[in-house]
């Protein structure tokens, strides 16, 4: 039966009619529906040896880069922008990060310097949990040749499992962790990682310095807090110019992974270098003032005898 006129049968739509859409779209609206639509651009290409030749290192993996900085002790300057450097805590070495000086630390187990590990991670979040990793992880040890550093940057997040293998490839097996408020950071955040890549822990065994918890027990001597950055500014004579700061570190490696913009991962690197590098002053500051060696102030409290040794130590150990 057909449907009266003026009616469409139940269960059934009507045809358009031409231009009726249409006449509802203001004149902005039919212009904008021209406009061609812009594509998302995609990352651009970079030749991965290209860019770790352009950071001053080379690709230790695929989708790793290994960076390697030495600051021996004919040097006279620092990582980061030291005002003088006479306002320069020393760098620790064999000599004059001596055996009771890391017994005074706690370290009661360890008779050589040259068994410490430097440890500092930049990480891709603050929140925690699985979806945080380290892509980028920095080290640093006493050699012959002076204090070497070492870091490795992830190209991308496929290449973690390269990256972990190449930092428990650097450790040696007397290797003591030393970090600053790697007790409820670093450390826990690199077993995640180790354990959700299927691999054991090369530093959950070894012996560890949380250098926050040795700063805890000095007088503050001028620093506002116990931030890292308070403490190498007031104690280390360690003064950051134009430094990056750590908050920054996800948004450059979000950069890099989503516009292959490779601008701000220089200040990432010399962020975390400065870091660890003013791990190891601490350490040899907080050493001796533990040990009783020296005051709050850097002056000697030790006899005649004793302080003759202990500058001489010291002078040859300035950068």
């Amino acid at each position: 039966m057909l449907a009266p006129q003026g009616r469409y049968a139940p269960g059934t739509i009507p045809a358009a009619m031409p231009g009726a859409g249409a006449a509802a779209l203001s004149i902005a609206e039919r212009l904008a529906r021209l406009r061609p639509q812009q594509v998302p651009s995609r990352p651009s290409v970079i030749d991965p040896q290209q860019l770790a030749l352009s950071l001053g290192g080379v690709l230790d993996a695929p989708g790793v880069v290994r960076i390697d900085l030495y600051l021996n002790q004919e040097s006279t300057g620092s990582i980061s922008d030291a005002r003088t450097p006479q306002d320069l805590a020393p760098l620790p070495n064999s000599m004059n990060l001596r055996r009771d000086h890391l017994h005074a630390l706690g370290l009661t187990a360890l008779e050589d310097a040259a068994s410490l590990v430097f440890l500092d991670t930049e990480t891709n979040g603050l929140a925690g949990g699985a979806g945080t990793l380290a892509w980028m992880i920095g080290a640093g040890r006493i050699e012959a040749r002076g204090f070497t550093i070492r870091q490795w940057m992830l190209l991308g997040p496929g290449a973690e499992r390269d990256m972990l293998t190449l930092l428990g490839q650097w450790l040696s097996p007397d290797s003591t962790i030393v970090t600053y408020n790697g007790r409820t950071f670093d450390l826990p955040l690199l077993a995640t990682r180790y354990c959700l890549s299927r691999m054991n822990d090369p530093l959950a065994a070894r012996p560890h310095l949380d250098l926050l918890a040795s700063a805890r027990g000095l007088p503050r001597a001028g620093a506002p807090d116990l931030k890292l950055s308070s403490i190498e500014r007031t104690w280390l004579g360690v003064c950051r110019a134009d430094d990056l700061p750590g908050s920054a570190a996800p948004g450059a490696w979000r950069n890099w992974l989503q516009a292959r913009d490779a601008r701000a991962l220089p200040g990432v690197l010399k962020h975390n270098a400065i870091d660890i590098e003013s791990l190891a002053r601490l350490c040899l500051h907080a050493g001796r003032i533990k040990a009783g060696l020296f005051d709050d102030r850097g002056i000697t409290m030790a006899g005649p005898a004793q302080s003759a040794e202990v500058t001489e130590a010291t002078d040859t150990a300035l950068l």
